[in-house]
């Protein structure tokens, strides 16, 4: 029964840790950051398609400088406070910071596709970067053609914020459960 509690909570624990990385199947990642100018990539896995007006969105782009965000061949990239976000998703999202939203207009296009490069911004907040940030995406799955939509962290510009209350409270809780397993175990 023990072993199956301290089990279930670390689960719990990994799964919050760990959320938004693994459901991903198109992936934002930061390839640099030097000067202030902030260079990502997207990649998209094999059940993945890019058609016209599927998005991604990079969340609370501290230190935003109006109108630096570029975009590759065949996406547009819009700035606003409030993201486009999909439906499903919920993230935090500050309503004083920049989220950057890149948009695909190009012919449907399916994956793999492995770190497309060119998806940059500048940001006068060159101090620490935030490796909580967040990112979601919506894109078409390949074989049923269904709408796709998640998240992902995503490192960007500004200092690390704190976790949500929520999922530290869930933290907190799971390792106060597991330290007095702990003593009565050692009685």
């Amino acid at each position: 029964m023990k072993k199956s509690l301290i089990t279930l909570v670390g689960a719990a624990a990994l799964a919050i840790v760990g959320s938004g990385i693994a459901n991903a199947s198109i992936t934002v990642a930061l390839d640099s950051s030097a000067g202030g100018v902030y260079k990502y990539g997207i990649s998209v896995d094999s059940l993945e398609s890019l058609t016209s007006g599927s998005y991604f969105t990079i969340y609370d782009f501290a230190g935003y400088v109006a109108n630096s965000a570029v975009a590759p061949g065949g996406w547009t990239v819009s700035e606003a406070l409030t993201g486009l976000t999909p439906g499903t998703v919920i993230v935090p999202d500050s309503a004083s910071v920049i989220n950057l939203t890149f948009t695909y207009t190009g012919a449907t296009t399916s994956g793999p596709i492995n770190n497309l490069p060119g998806f940059n911004a500048n940001s006068t907040d060159t101090g620490s970067n935030n490796i909580l940030g967040w990112f979601t995406y919506q894109a078409e799955k390949t074989q049923t053609t269904t709408i796709d939509q998640g998240d992902g962290n995503l490192e960007v510009p500004g200092a690390t914020s704190t976790p949500e209350p929520i999922s530290m409270s869930l933290l907190g809780g799971g390792l106060a459960l597991l330290g007095m397993l702990r003593l009565r175990r050692n009685k």
